[in-house]
């Protein structure tokens, strides 16, 4: 009994030393009514209230280096399967001496039925407007740390995450946010913001063919029928608005951007797919979406990948 209670006593201090969050900080009222509902067989989006960012709230993980003095910030913008797929990357900033901050809206939002159900039967801008309101909240109560450097706070989102990246891109506060890092952008979803206000950074593995119908259907040239776009009150106008008949490809819309001077760079990965820190290294896989869709995933990339983008990656939180 004397041992379990130590050791719940020295794992809340070291919850503690790696960053405190009180109960003044809880915001149960951030809770949504929203609801899953089936649109086409296997097939669901969401509707209602979303719920917004809960620091109390059980998938939260907060984390400040203990030998750092208001660390920048790196916030992690999960993909498709929830926080798990952050779990990895998140620890290599950490160590790095970033603070860091994970968490699940898909969770946040009490809809969570697993990884494979939301990756694979969820449309993309259902998950990308849950994540797009709760990581925008996130953002707003790390502006309220004393314990960062609320002038350092970085974005890092993959897959559904990036395209969340790229539009928070368009809505933050560039006196804040010097960069936010999108591995492994779709065009489709909420689609692309027609102005970004911070630089971005664009990630892909060379071999990122995920969800794709053939096996050199690249993700950022990719076109989407725009049945599959939705945006909302909350996310700034884009592709999604303007979209006739397919998506303008990530890629595509990139290089617009840069023409129109945004300060936007794309870094390409040789021996890489989607999810570069997939914790199996480089996977040459299939699924099957909305129960019958077959489609390539490949995922992962070789190790020494994974150490030059986190290599690459602080080489522009540190320059500042």
């Amino acid at each position: 009994m004397i041992k379990n209670i130590l050791v719940i006593f020295f794992g809340l201090v070291c919850l503690q030393a790696h960053g405190q969050i009180s109960k003044n900080d809880c915001r149960p009222e951030t809770a949504g009514s929203a609801t899953l509902v089936e649109i086409r067989p296997q097939t669901f989006s969401v509707l209602g209230k979303l719920s917004g960012f809960d620091p109390c709230h059980k998938t939260v993980e907060f984390s400040i280096p203990r030998s750092s003095q208001k660390p920048p910030l790196m916030i992690y913008i999960h993909g498709g399967g929830g926080k798990s797929d952050g779990k990895d990357i998140v620890r290599e900033f950490n160590n790095k001496g970033m603070a860091t901050l994970l968490f699940d809206a898909y969770e946040m939002n009490e809809m969570y039925q697993g990884w494979r159900f939301f990756s694979v039967q969820v449309t993309l801008e259902a998950r990308q407007r849950m994540i797009f309101k709760t990581v925008l909240e996130a953002y707003k109560w790390a502006l309220t740390r004393s314990d960062i450097d609320t002038t350092r706070i970085y974005f890092y989102g993959l897959s559904n995450g990036a395209v969340v990246a790229a539009n928070l891109a368009a809505v933050v506060n560039p006196e804040n946010v010097p960069m936010i890092f999108a591995e492994g952008m779709p065009g489709s979803g909420l689609g692309l913001p027609d102005k970004t206000r911070v630089p971005l950074t664009l990630i892909y593995g060379e071999l990122d063919n995920y969800g794709g119908e053939t096996e050199t259907s690249w993700i950022w040239q990719r076109r989407d029928p725009c049945f599959v776009m939705q945006t909302d009150e909350l996310t700034p106008a884009g592709s999604a608005r303007n979209c006739s008949i397919r998506n303008k490809p990530a890629e595509e819309w990139a290089e617009e951007q840069i023409t129109q001077k945004a300060n936007i760079k794309i870094w390409k990965y040789q021996n890489a797919a989607h999810w570069i820190f997939h914790p199996r290294g480089l996977n040459k896989n299939k699924i099957t979406v909305h129960g019958n869709l077959e489609r390539f995933a490949y995922t992962g990339a070789d190790w020494s990948v994974q150490t030059k983008l986190i290599k690459d990656v602080m080489a522009i939180v540190n320059q500042k």
